[in-house]
Order: structure tokens, then C-alpha cells, then sequence
């Protein structure tokens, strides 16, 4: 929860989380996460279309079923203290179905938002180079060759990170 949203409501952060309890001013809050979190879904839709196909699906699939559980958190009068929001496993199925076989849009990508800007640009700045060597021992694949180069972006992004700004 956005501290600063919590705080508008009259809500301290602290006390709630010594003790958590549901009340209409939580449920606002609650609520306001949840339109962002929709807003958010749907300009990420022309961004998952610019993933590789094979990723497409997982992405997407997650992308329904946490909307999905927003949506339980609704029906529940934005109550997510008192109860946990539960999909079901059918609409689970159901929802990684619809995730396998749903068009990908063409188009124009909607801009980022300013706070992922950097992730984006150090992603697009940095191509892929498989950096695996085979060995007899262990013969990487695609997926192998993929997890050392998001490991190696993320250290050169930490690296990126801990350089003051006077110094680049």
C-alpha cells in the first residue's frame, strides 16, 4: 500500500500493521490501488505483444490472474484483511487458457512510466549475448542462456546504481 495514500485517508501505516483491521477508509485505499493496478494492466498489454513469443503467455497469464484476484478483493467490498482472495483453480485453468490463445495486439507501445524508464532502457541498451559456455558436464539452452544474461543486467544495473550521478 502507498504509505502517502494510507496517511490521506487518516490511516497510520504502523498502527495498521501492528493491527490489521478492515474499515471503510482501508477499503478506499484498497480501491484506489486496485483502478491503478487495472490501468496498469491494460497499458502493459502492447508491452507483453513486444515479448518474446514464449514468454507471452506466462506473462499474460499472470497479468489475468492478479487482476483476477483484484477483482475477488472488489466482490468482497475491498475487505483484504479479513479474508484472503481466492481464485479458483477452474478460473485459474480458465484464465491460462484464455492467456495461451489471446491475440497479440499490433501497434504503437504505450511510453513507460517515468519510474520504469531506466529498467526499460538498460534492457534495450544491453543485447543479448549467450555468455554459457557448454561444458560435457552441462550443456545450457536457450533458458540457461537467458537467466545469465537477466543476471548480468541486473548487476550491471546495481553497478549503474551505486555510480553517483556526477560520475557518469
Amino acid at each position: 500500500m502507498p504509505l502517502r495514500w494510507l496517511r490521506e485517508a487518516d490511516l497510520d501505516p504502523d498502527e495498521f500493521l501492528a493491527a490489521p483491521r478492515f474499515t471503510p477508509a482501508l477499503g478506499d485505499v484498497v480501491r484506489r490501488v486496485l483502478a491503478t493496478a487495472d490501468t496498469f494492466y491494460r497499458r502493459a498489454t502492447n508491452g507483453i505483444a513486444m515479448l518474446p513469443r514464449g514468454c507471452r503467455p506466462g506473462i499474460g497469464a499472470a497479468q489475468l490472474l492478479y487482476a483476477e484476484i483484484g477483482r475477488e478483493v472488489a466482490r468482497r467490498g475491498y475487505d483484504s484483511v479479513s479474508h484472503r482472495a481466492v481464485v479458483t483453480r477452474r478460473r485459474k485453468l480458465w484464465l491460462l487458457a484464455r492467456a495461451m490463445t489471446a491475440p497479440m495486439p499490433r501497434g504503437v507501445a504505450t511510453p513507460p512510466v517515468d519510474a520504469a524508464r531506466y529498467l526499460i532502457q538498460a534492457v534495450t541498451e544491453m543485447p543479448f549475448r549467450p555468455t554459457v559456455r557448454a561444458t560435457t558436464a552441462c550443456r545450457p539452452g536457450p533458458i540457461e542462456q537467458r537467466v545469465v544474461w537477466l543476471c548480468d543486467l541486473f548487476e550491471r544495473l546495481e553497478r549503474r546504481r551505486r555510480v553517483p550521478l556526477s560520475g557518469r
